[in-house]
């Protein structure tokens, strides 16, 4: 949900050549036309005064205009062209998006938030790796600690788990999400690249890949989280720990993306 005093600016290595916005990391080329580019030319200004500005050089109307300046900034996030700076503080925006839900909830509708796009350095395995590392740490620690917290509740009404049981799946889940995405950059190999997150989801974004390079990326993801699960599972067994062996279990869940129930297993194991 977009807010007429956000800005937007081009994600890193997206550039307006003339008539057409260039993403160099998936090739992408998106014509656009004269009113699209007074809106890309005056990114980093509040999307209120852009609309403003092109109702007046227009002769439009100012609420229309702006209606249509904030649906064409949504629509360019949404291609990942741009990332959206937000005008207003988290508390506000949240007490804004839930009065815009709770409207939209008698035709279940749900309204979308901001999606980033954080460039990645993939000339090497370990500076891929760092880079998505540093750029999806906050959330996998918002993942980890939302899954702490769920795990608590339920081994509150179970009664049956040791205190530290719930930290050590939440620890376990975020560091796999945050390993998942790091292996797929680790594969790249220098292909341009990007980490998105998108709402609940985080992906990397990249250029089309074909044929061994392409079932590599896709299985390096969930094959990442599997070396420490190993690893951790190696040692809890000796030392009959229990918390240990939950973490392990949640890292190895990731194994499941290497079956055809996933987007990664189907790509991995494509001809």
């Amino acid at each position: 949900m977009f807010d007429e005093v956000d800005t937007i600016v081009l994600a890193d290595g997206v550039l307006v050549d003339g008539d057409v916005v260039c993403d160099p990391v998936r090739a992408g080329r998106y014509p656009v036309n004269a009113t699209a580019r007074f809106v890309l030319c005056r990114t980093g200004r509040e999307l209120g005064v852009v609309a403003a500005e092109l109702a007046d050089a227009h002769g439009l109307d100012r609420g229309q205009t702006r209606d249509d300046v904030l649906a064409f900034a949504f629509r360019l996030n949404r291609l990942l062209l741009v990332n959206v700076r937000h005008g207003r503080g988290r508390v506000r925006r949240w007490w804004a998006w839930l009065a815009v839900a709770l409207r939209l909830a008698p035709v279940a509708g749900i309204p979308g938030g901001a999606w980033r796009r954080v460039q990645l350095d993939t000339r090497t395995p370990l500076t891929a790796a760092a880079t998505t590392l540093r750029a999806v740490r906050g959330r996998a620690v918002g993942v980890a600690a939302a899954t702490a917290l769920l795990v608590a509740q339920t081994a509150a009404l179970v009664g049956a788990a040791p205190v530290s049981a719930p930290l050590a799946v939440g620890i376990g889940v975020g560091a796999g999400l945050a390993l998942h995405e790091a292996g797929h950059a680790a594969a790249l190999g220098g292909a341009p690249a990007a980490l998105v997150l998108a709402g609940p989801r985080t992906f990397v974004v990249h250029r089309a890949l074909v044929g061994t390079r392409r079932r590599l990326v896709a299985a390096a993801g969930p094959t990442a989280p599997l070396v420490p699960a190993a690893a951790v599972a190696t040692v809890a067994r000796p030392l009959g720990s229990a918390v240990l062996a939950l973490a392990a279990c949640a890292l190895g869940g990731h194994a499941v993306g290497l079956t055809v129930a996933t987007g990664d297993g189907r790509a991995a194991c494509s001809g």
